[in-house]
């Protein structure tokens, strides 16, 4: 098998039926095998020890800095 090109501390999460990898770039997957980049470097940097929750249709990372950061489509 295959490595993931992902963080293995990534913040992992499913979204709109996919697998999605967050840490310092964004991933995500359809099937846990083929991996997407969907942003290779995210606005809030590498954090530690935060998390990665879907709420009201869309992704939010929080608990590891000053500020949230939430998304739709991992890029914006």
């Amino acid at each position: 098998m295959e490595p993931t090109p992902y963080d293995p501390y990534c913040e992992p999460a499913v979204y709109r039926n996919k697998l999605w990898a967050v840490k310092g770039s964004v991933w995500n997957s359809e099937d846990g095998l083929h991996w997407s980049c969907v942003n290779p470097k995210t606005p809030f940097g590498v954090r530690g020890y935060g998390e990665l929750v879907v709420f009201q249709d869309m992704m939010w990372q929080l608990g590891s800095g000053p500020d949230v950061w939430r998304t739709r489509d991992g890029v914006e």
